[in-house]
């Protein structure tokens, strides 16, 4: 309990009864301290009450340190703080410029003691190549105290890149594409690209050079390819801090697509001779005929071949080939009308035997006015004509030894007449 014989202050003398205050100087930060009024006059001194009171404490010092620990996306903030016997919130204000904008509280905090306390922050999801500034905060029940800013700059990193799947695929074109993210340093994105793992050409991608922290999308349309070619290729992106390549990938372009012109085919007659049907490919490729009924028409050395009267569907068919892709094929109705002047084909009546032979068919014409065959022809059921003799007696001994076994059609044709006959080889 304070008395007079302690620290006191003195206010002079008092003729009137009221309020007081006074004021005490020199006292310590962050101290207890007891006080009491007292009055003194010739009769003695009395006290007033005890009260107490705490003086507030110091501000915090706060000085910032270096950062250390400094990656592409990480960094540690550093400070020292002496909290001057007061529970101090220590902080890190930090940012990409002066206003910061961000603040994270000390691992340590809060701080207490009378001496100075290292304090740490480790900052993650940073952007690399870039310049951040800092400082530490503390704040007790004294004030606030703000460190010197200081700045540090994450590492560059090489850039990071995707190689996506080619598209727009044609015969002769491709685009290739692929994703960057540049790592905020300027990038030259290519595409390598060939016929296997080598590659051997290289092309700029349309958005090169790429620069900022988002991922980008890139791409390159290639030209003067090979049909029906398998091509690999890969993205590769360069920066300050190296090179970084995309995995493989292969596209194949398409065939060449065709079309066959096949204009409509003329009447004819059972006495004309074999014709070309004129189909034409588009890339100059040859035209392979089917005919639907042979007893009309067959093909014959890729012609039609007239059989008798009637009509038959005329295929016109490319199969393509390696660069070319089968055309659609094309029809056309062929119609054949028996020429006037020719007599009854019944009368051109022959036999054939044996049947099946193995060696020698033997022909004979059965009608003793015809006094010799105009033409033999013997065709294979793909149309081709496989055997072939002209001007030869009624009576015929054809070898077929040497064909295939199969079905055949021996045709005979005598003066406008022509008729065919159905025979195996065994």
């Amino acid at each position: 309990t304070p008395t007079i014989e302690d620290n006191k202050t003195e206010e002079g003398e008092v003729t009137s009864v009221g309020e007081f205050s006074s004021s005490m100087t020199g006292l310590n930060s962050n101290t207890l301290y007891y006080v009491r009024t007292y009055a003194t006059n010739t009769a003695g001194t009395v006290y007033g009450i005890e009260v107490t009171f705490s003086t507030l404490p110091d501000v915090p010092v706060a000085i910032t340190e270096v950062a250390s620990g400094i990656g592409f996306y990480t960094a540690m903030l550093n400070g020292t703080i002496t909290a001057n016997d007061a529970s101090t919130i220590v902080t890190f204000e930090y940012g990409t410029d002066e206003n910061y904008g961000t603040t994270v509280n000390a691992d340590q905090s809060p701080v207490t003691g009378n001496s100075s306390e290292g304090v740490t922050c480790e900052l993650t999801g940073l952007v690399p190549n870039t310049i951040y500034y800092y400082r530490v905060v503390a704040v007790n029940d004294g004030g606030t105290t703000y460190g010197s800013e200081l700045t540090f700059k994450t590492l560059s990193q090489t850039p990071v890149v995707t190689t996506n799947a080619a598209t727009n695929i044609e015969a002769n074109t491709a685009t290739l594409n692929g994703i960057v993210n540049a790592n905020d340093l300027s990038t030259t994105v290519t595409f390598e690209y060939g016929t296997d793992e080598n590659y051997g050409t290289t092309v700029n991608a349309d958005q090169s050079p790429v620069t900022g922290i988002l991922d980008t999308d890139v791409s390159a349309d290639l030209t003067g390819m090979y049909p029906n070619t398998t091509y690999h290729f890969r993205i590769v992106g360069e920066n300050d801090e190296g090179i970084m390549q995309g995995d493989d990938q292969t596209f194949t372009t398409t065939k060449y697509n065709q079309g066959i012109i096949f204009n409509e085919l003329p009447d004819k007659e059972t006495d004309d001779q074999d014709f070309d049907p004129g189909a034409t490919s588009s890339f100059g490729l040859e035209i392979i005929y089917l005919s639907n009924n042979s007893d009309v028409a067959s093909i014959v050395n890729n012609q039609i071949h007239i059989v008798g009267a009637g009509t038959s569907e005329i295929i016109a068919t490319q199969q393509g080939n390696d660069t070319v892709n089968a055309a659609t094929p094309v029809s056309q109705m062929l119609t054949v009308t028996k020429a006037t002047f020719i007599e009854d084909i019944d009368a051109l009546n022959f036999k054939i035997y044996p049947n099946p032979v193995r060696d020698i068919l033997n022909v004979e014409v059965l009608n003793n006015k015809i006094e010799n065959i105009n033409q033999v022809s013997i065709i294979n059921l793909s149309g081709k004509e496989v055997y072939n003799d002209k001007n030869v007696n009624t009576k015929k001994e054809i070898n077929v030894k040497y064909l295939a076994s199969g079905i055949y059609y021996i045709e005979l044709k005598i003066g406008n007449k022509t008729k065919r006959q159905k025979f195996i080889i065994e």
